[in-house]
């Protein structure tokens, strides 16, 4: 996920030419649907931001080290997916 949160943090599109390289650095090639299945059913969970929210909160009550925000660079990784038709693909593809 470091090349998607790079390309975020760059101001890359995900719906972009470049943001469809992006993708396929992340998932290394095309729409494979077990691939695509195993990514984004974690990708659902995840991009809650209240969860996010629990784990920041959780951090100040135990002074743990402040959590990293991920929701963005998936939101990011999400939109992409979609937008790149890979969702739609691996959906033909699984069935």
């Amino acid at each position: 996920m470091e090349h998607a949160g790079a390309a975020r943090e760059r101001g890359v599109a995900p719906e972009s030419a470049e943001g469809a390289e992006v993708l396929d650095r992340v998932l290394g090639g095309g729409p494979d649907a077990r691939r695509l299945a195993e990514l984004l059913a974690p990708l659902e969970v995840v991009t809650d931001p209240r969860g996010e929210r629990y784990w920041e909160l959780l951090g100040v009550i135990n002074g743990w080290p402040p959590y990293p925000a991920r929701v963005p660079t998936l939101e990011h990784v999400v939109v992409g997916l979609r937008a790149h038709g890979w969702v739609a693909a691996a959906l033909r593809a699984h069935g």
